[in-house]
Parts: C-alpha cells; structure tokens; sequence
C-alpha cells in the first residue's frame, strides 16, 4: 500500500525497495505447523511479525486515516457462550480417502518436479477447502466436460487419416510445414489483450493459436470442448504440429481425469445427502462436557454462591465426572497406513561413483589372492623364469 500511496516518503527513507522494508519491519519467525496429512508437524518459515510498529504507524497514518473497531462501535452479535464452540466430528472414510490423496498430490510436489500449471500447492489448498455447497454445479460441470472430450475423441479417431485444413484449403501431409509456416508469419508478435487466432482443422477438430500480452503462446484444439497446450515464444510450424499431435492423444487422459473427478464430487455429494438432517451423534456428550465445565470454572474461580443457588459440587467430584465421561466417550482414531511409504530417489552420483570403485578394488583384490606363488626350487631372484602374472603382481606392489 505504502508502495502506492507514498512512494516519495518510502524513497526518503531508503525503503523504495521490500528488501529494505521487510529488514526493517519485519521479522521471519520459523514455527511448527501441521503437515497435510494432519499427523505430524514441520517446520515453517514465515514473515509473520512486524517489528517497529510505532514508526510503520505513523508512516501509514501520513496518508490513511484509521479507525478502530471500537471508535466506529458498530453493532455485533454476541456469542452464546462469549467464545466460539469447536464442535470435532469425525472424517467418514470418503473424507479419509479424499485427505490421502490430497497428501499424495504434496508429497508428489516436495519431492519431485512437478509442472506448477499441472498442479500446485494453491490448487491443493483450494480443492482441500472446496464447500459442499457447489458441489452440484461442480458434478454437472465434470459430467458435461466428460460428454464432451467423449465426443471429441471420437471425432479425433475418426478423421485421423484426414488430410489437415489450413485457412480454407486442404494440405497434405508434406506440404503441411510449408503452408503452416506461411500462416504463422503472418500472426502479430505482439498483443495488447489475448487474442484467439484460427488456424485450420486437425483431425476434425479446430485448431489454432492463442495469443498473451505477457505469457507465451498456446495452442489449442476446439471441439465440444477446447484443451491447450503452452508452446514457445515466436514458435515454429514444427512445434505448432508436435502441440497439436499431443494434444489429440491426450484426449483419453482427459477423460480418465475427468471420470475420477467426477467420481469423487459424486462421493462427497452422497456422504453430505446422507449426513444432513441427521442428528450430531456426540450431541448429548458435548452439552454434558459443557455443563461441567462451567461447573469447574465456577469452582476453581471460589465465586461466592449467589442467593438461591444449588450448592455447588466439589472440584475433585466434578474432575472425576469429567474423566467418566471422556472415558466413556473415546473417538477412536484411524487406524495407520501399515505398510511404510517407498521413496524412489535417484541415486547420488558422488554415491555411484563410491561404489563403483569400491567394487573395482575388491575384485582386483580377489585377483590378486588366487595368484599361485612359484616353487621355491625356482631361482628367488631370477626375474626372467617367474610367471607373467607374479611380474605384474610385484609391479602392482611397487606402485
């Protein structure tokens, strides 16, 4: 905001760039945080503290003015109990299965190198956070995506001998490169908005290239449906057909994602249909836990009663109630993955290289033990009556 609204102020102070803000009013905090599969912690880096709040204060009020929430005193409803209530439920195995493979897409991203445009972390925080509540639409979405990459795939199968189409005329196969090379010359470099750029037929199905201000080109096949393909700066009528072959085989992986998609917001539609309406089952448990808490607060607070009130129990008794009826109510816990997680890791080269020439030695050395040593009727220092094998022996002592 500063960055914006007082660039002049930021540019006395020598703070015009975030290395020299941040080292100023900020500070990186590392803090433990709850993996993704929620069953251990990692440590995390953060720029999470502000330090020299009073001057980023007054630098900030030169050209915002602030209010508080309590000099606007708007009004707020109050909370029954003066405190949110966190009411734990446990996960339906659906739920447990949809957390797993979330896992198993961030795992996939820490230790490999995954393409951010085919997934990222964002992507798995947002499918995590997703609400029931568009579930329908997403289901009728997924379902109309997979009739049409269906049909489109047919179509691709299809005319896949067919001659290819560019502009208004039919090539053939040898005279493609030239024609398409012709109708990309005449393409702008640049665009000031995107822009989608017809080029000719594949298979049956359109194709043609989309055009970024600030992002490379892509290519693209248009039929019930469209998928892309990202290409090059400036690309080449050699690179447009390689897109555009990918594209048309990729058809039935598209359909297999998108069949599990929709199996999965299928599943998660029926666990909600099934549980609304229903009663939560801990209910009773959690008022009971409730009620006697309350009671030890006021006890352990040694309030005096007020007048008209049931004498209230003692501490120890109420403790002991607690611990019934925790005892009573156990959740148990889902069972662990019992087999433990393969790491496919490549081996380090400075390891193979180690290895190898461990190996080396070894075998020369196993060599070298079954080597016979002369009779000792032969001469001990006549060289010229010894084996071949006793002279490379001694020569491979001396070095």
């Amino acid at each position: 905001m500063e960055r914006f609204l007082d660039p002049e102020g930021l540019r006395q102070r020598g703070l015009e760039y975030f290395d020299a803000w941040s080292a100023t009013f900020g500070e990186v905090i590392e803090r433990m945080k709850i993996a993704p599969d929620g069953k251990s912690l990692r440590p995390r880096s953060r720029f999470a503290k502000f330090v020299n709040l009073p001057e980023l204060q007054q630098m900030f009020r030169s050209f915002a003015d602030v209010q508080t929430a309590e000099m606007l005193a708007l009004p707020t409803p109050k909370l029954e109990t003066g405190k949110a209530i966190i009411i734990a439920c446990p996960m339906s195995d659906e739920q447990r299965e949809l957390q797993q493979h979330l896992v198993e897409r961030y795992e996939r991203l820490r230790q490999q190198k995954v393409d951010p445009r085919e997934d990222n972390a964002l992507n798995i925080t947002s499918d995590a956070r997703r609400s029931v509540r568009i579930l329908p639409e997403t289901i009728t979405g997924l379902s109309e995506r997979l009739a049409s990459l269906s049909v489109d795939k047919a179509t691709a199968q299809a005319h896949a001998d067919d001659s290819m189409t560019i502009g208004k005329h039919a090539v053939l196969r040898k005279d493609a490169m030239a024609a398409l090379g012709q109708s990309l010359d005449s393409l702008p470099r640049t665009v000031s908005d995107m822009r989608r750029i017809p080029l000719g037929v594949y298979h049956g199905l359109r194709f043609g290239i989309i055009m970024h201000p600030f992002s490379a080109p892509e290519a693209y096949l248009e039929g019930a449906t469209t998928i892309r393909s990202t290409l090059f700066r400036d690309p080449g009528p050699r690179a447009v057909l390689n897109a555009l072959e990918r594209l048309a085989s990729s058809y039935a992986l598209e359909c297999e994602r998108a069949q599990r998609d929709l199996a999965i917001a299928e599943t998660q539609l029926r666990d909600y249909q099934a549980r609304l309406g229903r009663p939560f089952a801990l209910d009773s448990y959690l008022a009971q836990l409730t009620a006697l808490r309350d009671q030890l607060r006021a006890g352990l607070s040694a309030a005096p009663a007020e007048e008209g009130e049931e004498k209230r129990p003692d501490v120890s008794e109420l403790v002991e109630q607690i611990k019934a009826l925790k005892a009573a109510n156990t959740i148990k816990s889902a069972p662990g993955r019992a087999a433990k997680r393969v790491v496919a890791a490549e081996e380090p080269v400075t390891a193979r290289i180690r290895r190898r020439t461990e190996t080396s030695l070894t075998a020369d050395a196993a060599e070298l033990d079954v080597i016979e040593l002369p009779e000792r009727s032969s001469p001990p220092h006549d060289l010229s009556i010894q084996p071949a094998a006793m002279l490379e022996h001694r020569l491979a002592r001396g070095r």
